[in-house]
């Protein structure tokens, strides 16, 4: 009862969330035509100002950029904001991946990681012929690796949150500054990912047995340093 509650709540406000961002959506549809006018117009006219074209694309477009921008803003705040009430809701296990899963689909450019450790680890957790002492060495590795990965992956989601990529005419110079400042904070997050991936499977290549490895398909060989976004 209280689930549904909160869903045909979410579905209430994103109606009207929706709603607000139709109207921004026709107006801005109406500018690019206005403006693909004037830009084809422009072409055509040699002694035609670049500048001053550039100004009139801001003056253009600009305040339905804005309006389109602050309502998608304002739905995925919704999401977001209906995601922790149905969490506080649900059993922790069932709160947990809820909240996995979200995440997976909304940033799939943060989740969609195929350099973690994670698949190789349950892999090797699965094996017949683990010892205890091997069973017990990589219960230790995941217990140390998955809370420092999902930290990891949340401060790369609150980046990415504010990490629009500054399009059209409604980002200013300071949204570019901005925008590349917290690029280079999400690529050191990516770069420290990496680098526990990476000690996470050389770790587990120690606890493992030739043989063991051989028929989990191999390892993965990650090369922190190929993947360093600062080069």
């Amino acid at each position: 009862a209280a689930i549904d509650s909160i869903i045909r709540e979410n579905e209430k406000q994103a109606t009207v969330g929706f709603q607000k961002r139709y109207e921004p959506a026709i107006e801005t549809q109406r500018a690019q035509d206005q403006w693909n006018a004037e830009a084809m117009a422009a072409d055509q006219d040699s002694s035609s100002n670049p500048m001053k074209i550039a100004m009139r694309y801001q003056q253009i477009m600009g305040s339905s950029q804005v309006k389109m921008r602050e309502a998608g803003n304002a739905i995925a705040a919704l999401n977001r904001r209906t995601i922790d009430t149905l969490a506080s809701a649900l059993p922790a296990d069932a709160a947990n991946r809820l909240q996995y899963g979200f995440n997976r689909r909304a940033y799939p450019d943060v989740y969609n990681d195929g350099a973690s450790a994670d698949r190789p680890m349950r892999s090797a957790m699965r094996l017949a012929d683990l010892t205890p002492d091997q069973a017990r060495m990589i219960n230790d590795l995941a217990a140390e690796f998955h809370p420092a990965y999902t930290a990891l992956c949340g401060q790369m989601v609150d980046i990415s949150e504010e990490t629009q990529m500054p399009m059209g005419a409604s980002f200013s110079s300071d949204d570019w500054k901005k925008w590349q400042d917290r690029q280079e904070v999400l690529s050191k997050l990516t770069f420290d990912r990496n680098e526990l991936n990476a000690r996470t499977i050389r770790s587990l290549r120690t606890i493992l047995t030739e043989s063991q490895i051989e028929r989990l398909g191999g390892l993965p060989d990650p090369k922190p340093e190929e993947n360093n976004p600062w080069d």
